[in-house]
């Protein structure tokens, strides 16, 4: 369906108030790491503990777009296939936002069992914390491949095109690019910390480079127009703001105040999709198509 995610773009004002949001998030993030968690430790326990602010918004995000796409699944007259999609996305979405929570384990008081703890690398009912990198890289990088790759793919490629049009998959429309891209920036100092500055200073270079190219008008058309393909910049002046401040005052092999704020803007970005999803289906229903 060829609808951006923020509609005709009257202003923008929508998206505004949504890149405003995550810019926020970006300035408190920079000054509770930078500045506050040191000098106020409880600042570091309000934001980025276990069933603190982060992680409840994180849960909150994951359940809000669960509950849009159930809404589509169950109130909009949509494809089989289609809805098919859309039924995976929202038990996605669920699974995530009980995984995020431990499955109320610490809400409940509920005992980790002891085989789960041996191999479980913060002692909790959930798999995400499983003693392997399996389930960030899962996360990470299906999530670069969903909200950047294969909308771009999907506007420049015509073969990927035809697939994706003929299994109705919901691909991301690309004015969403933003909000997959940035969350990056908080979590670059953790692990094989040069080797991912490196690759996403040149991812962006490239995305950049080819918003400018003739082969992909059709993705920018569907960017907020004007300043939509410079947005991507903004990220380029991030990444080394941001592991300056990391790095700085956080071992880089424990962020986890980073690890956290970038997985809550994510899932920012994830019901901002479940909303576009929502609000395409009606507009569907209603015939504008």
């Amino acid at each position: 369906m060829g609808y951006r995610s923020f509609g005709v773009y009257k202003g923008t004002y929508l998206y505004k108030r949504c890149l405003l949001f995550v810019a926020a998030l970006t300035v408190i993030q920079i000054i509770l790491v930078g500045w506050g968690i040191k000098e106020y430790p409880w600042l570091r326990r309000l934001f980025f503990s276990e069933d603190w602010t982060y992680e409840y918004l994180t849960a909150i995000f994951y359940i809000g777009a669960g509950v849009m796409l159930l809404w589509t699944f169950f109130k909009v007259p949509l494809s089989k296939r289609y809805k098919l999609f859309v039924i995976a996305f929202a038990i996605l979405f669920f699974f995530v936002a009980m995984e995020e929570i431990s499955w109320g384990q610490r809400i409940f008081g509920i005992e980790t069992p002891e085989a789960i703890g041996e191999i479980n690398e913060q002692d909790e009912i959930n798999i995400h914390n499983l003693n392997t990198d399996l389930f960030h890289v899962l996360l990470w990088g299906g999530s670069l491949l969903l909200g950047v790759v294969l909308p771009l793919m999907h506007e420049t490629v015509e073969p990927i095109h035809r697939l994706i049009d003929r299994f109705e998959f919901p691909v991301m429309s690309p004015d969403l690019h933003f909000f997959f891209l940035l969350p990056l920036t908080y979590y670059v100092g953790h692990r094989w910390v040069i080797p991912k500055l490196i690759a996403f200073v040149i991812l962006t270079i490239a995305l950049f480079v080819l918003f400018q190219l003739p082969i992909a008008k059709d993705y920018v058309k569907k960017l907020p127009p004007r300043w939509g393909r410079y947005l991507v910049l903004v990220i380029l002046i991030l990444i080394p703001l941001m592991f300056q401040v990391h790095s700085y005052k956080i071992p880089l092999t424990d962020n986890k105040a980073g690890q956290e704020a970038a997985e809550m803007v994510l899932s920012f970005g994830y019901f901002l999709f479940a909303w576009s999803v929502m609000k395409k289906a009606e507009v569907f229903m209603k015939g504008q198509f």
